[in-house]
């Protein structure tokens, strides 16, 4: 809810990439696929007329059979129907629902296509050109530091501890308590009050919320959904969490957004979510953790020497201390880990995302 929530929290010229042939494809079947919706809707129509016409159609979109047939030959080189199929498995969702007699025409042109510019790329004869062995070298490079990177912190992140930093994790959960409450927002004091008055008189709180709230959430009935404390402004926190279960203010409790009458419905103690569901997020913060710690680590053992920019001695050198540095490699992994903690106890519905 926006109005109680904290404020301030914080091409080479000439060079057709492969993927705009993909592109293409995914427009053009875009296209056809609304085509066929059309043609396929019309077509039930006209069958309870012409039913000739629905046969002939089928006849001449004969059913898949078994096996792996020629589908095309390009100068010379067949291709088969299942790298058509595979081709066809690479496509977004709503182009493979697409039905396979009309699809496949299409795919079937895309691969020939790609045939066609790989056996163009055969007889450019690049295998020696300096552009390519550049970018291949490029590319390797990257697969290696990755690949080299990737083992390191497998063998630094492993499931027991993993499950250390859940059981880590849980514990900012001890004790703490969420609110399920209901609110009606008005513009002075006296409003407030008199809406109290209505409620000793036994009116309903629901549906006093409809009808005088001021807030977003009037048309919810000033619905809030569940909230921690720290999660509203100081002033409303408190007199919420103050509240017995079923019970309404009855004083009203002024915030920098007005006036409030406030209802509790269930209080609850917050279950931390299973390992399971966060197992993937806490492995990403541990990995990226480790990963500054291991190149601080590295930093810390290799012979560097550093120069200015023309290449001259530097005036004042950093060089950082031994306890200090290490201290502060932790410190960053610790509050890095507080922040993903907190990330991922982000309940469900907030009062943010109630508003």
């Amino acid at each position: 809810m926006s109005e109680l929530n904290k404020e301030n929290k914080k091409s080479t010229a000439g060079k057709v990439p492969v993927w705009v042939f993909v592109l293409v494809l995914v427009v053009l079947l875009g296209g056809a696929y609304m085509l066929s919706e059309q043609r396929m809707a019309t077509t039930d129509d006209e069958s309870r007329t012409e039913p000739e016409m629905t046969s002939l159609q089928e006849e001449k979109s004969p059913k898949m059979r078994e096996g792996n047939p020629v589908v095309a030959v390009v100068n010379g080189a067949e291709i088969k129907r299942q790298a058509v199929l595979d081709f066809i498995k690479t496509l977004p969702d709503h182009v493979k629902s697409m039905p396979i007699e009309n699809l496949f025409p299409m795919a079937l042109d895309q691969v020939v296509t790609d045939h066609i510019l790989a056996q163009k790329v055969e007889t450019a004869n690049l295998d020696g050109d300096p552009e390519v062995i550049d970018a291949l070298a490029q590319v390797e490079k990257e697969i290696k530091r990755n690949i080299f990177l990737q083992r390191q912190l497998d063998d630094l992140v492993t499931e027991d501890k993993l499950k250390a930093k859940y059981e880590e994790f849980t514990k900012q959960f001890d004790g703490v308590e969420e609110t399920h409450a209901r609110h009606i927002l008005l513009e002075s004091e006296e409003d407030a009050k008199t809406v109290i008055a209505e409620l000793d008189e036994g009116a309903d709180f629901v549906e006093l919320a409809k009808e005088k709230s001021v807030g977003p959430t009037a048309e919810r009935g000033g619905d809030l959904g569940y909230f921690k404390k720290g999660d509203m402004v100081a002033e409303f926190g408190e007199a919420a969490f103050a509240l017995p279960v079923g019970e309404y203010s009855t004083e009203p409790v002024k915030s920098q957004f007005g006036w409030h009458v406030l209802m509790v419905e269930d209080r609850r103690n917050i279950e931390p979510p299973a390992y399971e569901e966060v197992r993937s997020k806490l492995e990403q913060k541990m990995r990226q953790e480790e990963l500054f710690l291991l190149m601080q680590s590295w930093q810390k053992g290799a012979d560097v020497e550093k120069f200015d920019i023309n290449g001259g001695s530097l005036e004042v050198e950093y060089t950082p201390d031994e306890d200090g540095s290490a201290d502060t490699a932790e410190q960053t992994a610790e509050e890095s880990a507080d922040e993903s903690a907190e990330e991922v106890s982000k309940p469900a519905e907030t009062p943010e995302a109630a508003e």
